[in-house]
Formats: structure tokens, sequence, C-alpha cells
């Protein structure tokens, strides 16, 4: 048990060093961009996001079949504007919740978009997204030994939805679909 906790340690202290360095290893040069540099598209999806919001939808990664699913999103710009932290703390009565802070860099060099997740157990894993086409912004990336692809519908400037599916090699562990309904502007 105690090794469990160290190594879960460790992991979360090797997560936060790389917030800490840049993100790990240099990737194409990143150009660390005002939101205010960036085109009407980009600042929408950052800027849209900014508030308290209510998420409610269904998962199966549980490993029970489909259950309800629900959590609070908290989201703040940081770093002159330029990233966005977004704070999901999940409200599961029967089982210890699940919170993840994330943060979204701002847009690198090539275009791309970046988010490193981190949650409460020690899992992390990075996504990163060509941007926003349309209303839909598709996300795809490594989350612990698993590999997510993910996918935000703007519905309004007050409601996104969240969908995202798991899987392991070959198998399928499940999705989770989210609505989020802003509860405040303020940020």
């Amino acid at each position: 048990m105690l090794s469990t906790i160290l190594s879960s340690r460790v992991q979360v202290l090797l997560v936060l060093g790389l917030l800490l360095v840049g993100f790990g290893p240099a990737r194409s040069p990143v150009v660390a961009q005002h939101l205010s540099s960036l085109s009407n598209t980009d600042q929408d999806w950052r800027q849209e996001l900014v508030g308290l919001w209510d998420c409610r939808g269904v998962s199966t990664l549980g490993g029970k079949g489909k259950e309800p699913y629900m959590g609070i999103l908290n989201n703040k710009l940081t770093r002159s504007d330029s990233w966005l932290t977004l704070d999901f703390a999940e409200q599961r009565p029967r089982r210890k919740p699940m919170q993840e802070q994330q943060l979204w860099e701002a847009v690198s060099a090539d275009g791309m978009h970046r988010r490193t997740l981190l949650t409460n157990d020690g899992t992390w894993g990075v996504v990163t997204s060509p941007g926003p086409q349309g209303n839909v912004m598709r996300w795809e990336g490594s989350f612990g030994d698993m590999a997510l692809s993910e996918t935000i519908t703007r519905i309004s400037a007050d409601k996104h939805r969240w969908y995202g599916e798991l899987t392991r090699g070959e198998d399928y562990i499940g999705y989770y679909q989210l609505t989020c309904t802003r509860v405040s502007s303020q940020p």
C-alpha cells in the first residue's frame, strides 16, 4: 500500500514538474499568444468556458452499465489570460468522487490546442486538438494507460456538451456524456 501511495505521489510530482517547465520536451516553437491575438473562433472557445458550470449526463466508465454522471466545472483564465484552467469535481454519492484539473494552453505555433489533465488519483494525460470546426472541437490523446477521444460541442454561449470515449489497446473501456450549463457568468 505504501508503494502505491508513493507511486501516485511521484506521478503527481512528475506532472507538476512538467507543468512548471513548459510541459516537457520542446516541440515546434510554442508561441505564448495572448487571447487578444487569436482569431475570434479561438477566443470564443476559451473565453466562453470561463465561469461555473453544472454538468449532468451519463457514463459507462464505472463498469456497471449506464449510470448518471454529474459534476461542477469551474474555469478561470490564468497566465495573463493566455491559458484556461478547468477544475471538474464529480458528484458521486456511492464512490470516491473524481476531481480533475486541466490546463488548456495558449495555441502553439502549429495551431494546435493542448490540454494537460490530472486527476486526484494520480492519473494524467495530454490531449490535443487542431481547433474548432464550426461548433465542434475534437480532442485526441492519452489518459493514463488509455487513449481518450473527446468531442466538445458548443450548443450556445451558456451550454456545451462533452462526449468522451476511453480505450486501452483494442479494449473499449467506456464513455461519458455531459451537458454543461452555465451557473454563473462571473469568472
